[in-house]
């Protein structure tokens, strides 16, 4: 596809979401790849042919912008790479689209197609979930447990175990160079990737596009808008809060389902682990609840804005998903869209897809080398982070 067509296309998206982009999302520089930090990517949205459904284009530097406020002054991801503990510097070369990873996503967001209770989710399996509106994949997924330390330069499981590290645990942050200024870091290609909720991102969207409604931080592999966990109702001041339905389970490490009986970590759950956390939302919910009674804040959320009526909250489903309702609009979509959110609380973002993901996410880590999780699997084990009866893909 040339230049101009993506244009026109970009153009035509671009009018009918003028409201939500304030001319910064849509800004169109694919081609200059390195000459303004501060340009977020392009989305091309591709009109759906007959019984077809559309899709969405990604263009632009695949890295974060030059600098983002915080409470503690500027920050500059250049600064912050190489580290001790990262040895790689961001390659601004990187590009999302026809010069790089050649993103495409179905839109099931725009086509109105919501998982239902029958749709078994799909695990990551080291894909990541998706892009985030400054050009940043959103990948989550962290070393595999094999008996040692979590070992950046060693992500795969050598011992068949099912248990995965949470890079966003101050021990394996720590390890593989995850400053605590953003929850990202870079791997040897260049690759600056986000492991966490992105607060520098979605504080500096919130400040350049202040408005009701939810806060569209990007897009997934699947076809989903993704926002941000705090929504203000489109006629009136109420906020809506999202967090996750995940809990830390109690007690000391034993086998789990989909994890290996004779290979288990030793110590207490704490995080250190992605097993480690339980979908439980009763549990959740008490917990917010039980915060918010001993006077605490959870996530921007109190117990004077829930008694005043200033607030609400909702938990997500597994896969950190939820279907907006009339009191709020995610912009540019269908008024009752099913969404991903990333949330401050764990996971930050989703560990599971709703669909099958798009093959160009898929091939940011090739086949060959996610497979390479299964390989120590013997048969009794198959199902070893497959997850859902779902084989790796």
């Amino acid at each position: 596809m040339s230049i101009g067509r993506r244009s026109l296309l970009l153009s035509s998206f671009a009018v009918a979401s003028a409201g939500v982009a304030g001319g910064l999302l849509w800004a169109s520089n694919a081609c200059a790849l390195s000459a303004d930090l501060d340009t977020m990517m392009m989305v091309e949205h591709i009109s759906p042919g007959t019984n077809a459904m559309g899709s969405l284009r990604f263009t632009g530097r695949a890295g974060p912008l030059g600098r983002y406020p915080s409470d503690n002054g500027v920050v500059e991801p250049r600064s912050l790479f190489p580290n001790p503990a990262d040895p790689f510097g961001i390659n601004d070369r990187l590009a999302l689209g026809e010069e790089g990873y050649a993103l495409e996503v179905q839109d099931r967001g725009r086509g109105q197609v919501a998982p239902g209770p029958n749709d078994e989710p799909w695990a990551l399996n080291m894909i990541p979930f998706g892009v985030a509106l400054d050009g940043v994949i959103l990948d989550p997924s962290g070393p595999w447990y094999d008996g040692g330390v979590p070992d950046p330069n060693n992500a795969f499981d050598n011992k068949c175990s099912g248990w995965e590290y949470e890079v966003m645990h101050p021990t394996v942050s720590r390890i593989v160079g995850v400053p605590d200024a953003i929850a990202g870091h870079v791997q040897p290609s260049g690759m600056f990737h986000y492991h966490g909720y992105p607060r520098l991102l979605t504080a500096l969207l919130r400040k350049r596009h202040g408005k009701t409604g939810a806060l569209l931080v990007g897009f997934s592999a699947d076809g989903y808008p993704v926002t941000d966990y705090r929504a203000t109702q489109t006629n009136g001041d109420i906020e809506s809060f999202f967090f996750s339905g995940y809990i830390l389970r109690s007690g000391k490490r034993r086998a789990l389902d989909l994890t290996n009986p004779d290979f288990t970590p030793s110590g207490l759950y704490d995080g250190l682990f992605v097993q480690d956390y339980a979908f439980d939302p009763e549990a959740k919910s008490d917990l917010i609840r039980r915060t918010l009674i001993s006077g605490g804040d959870y996530h921007g959320l109190t117990a004077a804005k829930l008694n005043a009526g200033k607030a609400r909250f909702s938990l997500l489903d597994e896969r950190n998903g939820i279907q907006a309702d009339a009191t709020y609009r995610v912009s540019d979509y269908p008024a009752k869209v099913w969404h991903y959110v990333l949330t401050p609380d764990w996971p930050y973002i989703p560990r599971f897809f709703a669909f099958e993901p798009a093959g160009s996410f898929a091939d940011i880590i090739p086949k060959s080398r996610r497979n390479r999780l299964y390989t120590n699997c013997p048969a009794d084990l198959a199902g070893i982070r497959v997850g859902k009866g779902r084989t790796p893909y």
